[in-house]
């Protein structure tokens, strides 16, 4: 197997970027031109975009993350920061596929009902959330709370069909779980 030169990842030439162009050309199926042609920053080299996307990544996970802090104390402050990552972390593949590609992986079929319930409680969860602020009362702290789990499921399948097999073996995940507690 040949060596890599750093040079070479950072022109954007040589067995190591082509191998990572690969895998991320195959990010969002069906797509028939190269993934950087709709990119966010095209004057970007592919290591700098990956650098980006890992980047946008974890500040997303890490705000989300830092919103547990407030979930007992300050549940509005809570739904909108770990929301708020949700968005980050989502905006993170415009590094790598840009966000026309992005949006187009939304609306395919297999999809797009996750999409619609990941975006329609990200919205209510930013109303319900800034409503009434801290004068939150037992309902209203209930309707946060499932709408930020509505949001976790729905992006956690949204993320899912990405992954070859990934909705199947989650199923079956699930499936094992009920059955071995009725």
């Amino acid at each position: 197997m040949p060596e890599v030169e750093l040079q070479d990842v950072e022109r954007g030439s040589g067995s190591f970027s082509d191998s990572l162009r690969s895998m991320t050309s195959n990010f969002l199926p069906g797509q028939q031109q190269d993934p950087l042609a709709d990119s966010l920053f095209p004057s970007l080299t592919y290591k700098q975009r990956l650098y980006g996307w890992g980047t946008c990544f974890t500040l997303g996970c890490l705000v989300s993350f830092l919103s547990f802090g407030q979930f007992l104390h300050h549940l509005s402050r809570f739904a909108i920061l770990y929301s708020f990552g949700n968005v980050i972390g989502l905006c993170s593949s415009f590094f790598l596929c840009g966000p026309v590609a992005q949006f187009r992986a939304m609306k395919d079929p297999k999809r797009v009902v996750a999409t619609v319930i990941f975006i329609t409680s990200l919205i209510l969860t930013f109303i319900a959330a800034s409503k009434h602020g801290e004068n939150q009362k037992g309902i209203h702290r209930l309707i946060v709370l499932i709408l930020v789990i509505t949001q976790w499921c729905a992006l956690t399948w949204y993320s899912l069909s990405f992954i070859p097999y990934g909705r199947a073996f989650a199923r079956s995940m699930l499936h094992q779980i009920f059955f071995c507690f009725s």
